[in-house]
């Protein structure tokens, strides 16, 4: 653990940052691409049905971009704490992230 601790440490920055935020850029292009298609196979079915993706692509947007701040959130607070050895930060920032995203699943503002 030491040894990876040292290692980001004395990494050069630009291609440590690189490489710990592709895969989110990833994440998230996968998401625009797939809405996209998504929009694209409406578009062929008729007016309604484009008008209704119209409406509906923000939201998902919206409800997806809450979902990803939650999770970079709660992975820097337990990376903050692994780091200073608390223990028990990490356990309260993942029961956090899972009792909203709970919340956001039965009605507390998320897409049923």
């Amino acid at each position: 653990m030491a040894s990876e601790a040292r290692a980001l440490l004395e990494a050069d920055v630009r291609a440590l940052t690189l490489r710990l935020a592709l895969p989110g850029l990833l994440a998230m292009t996968a998401s625009g691409a797939a809405a996209l298609l998504d929009a694209l196979m409406l578009s062929r079915m008729g007016g309604a049905q484009t008008a209704a993706a119209a409406v509906g692509f923000p939201l998902l947007t919206l409800f997806q971009t809450v979902g990803f701040t939650l999770g970079m959130g709660a992975g820097c607070t337990v990376s903050q704490a692994a780091g200073r050895g608390n223990e028990a930060a990490p356990r309260r920032a993942a029961a956090l992230a899972d009792r909203l995203v709970q919340q956001n699943g039965r009605g507390g503002g998320g897409i049923q």
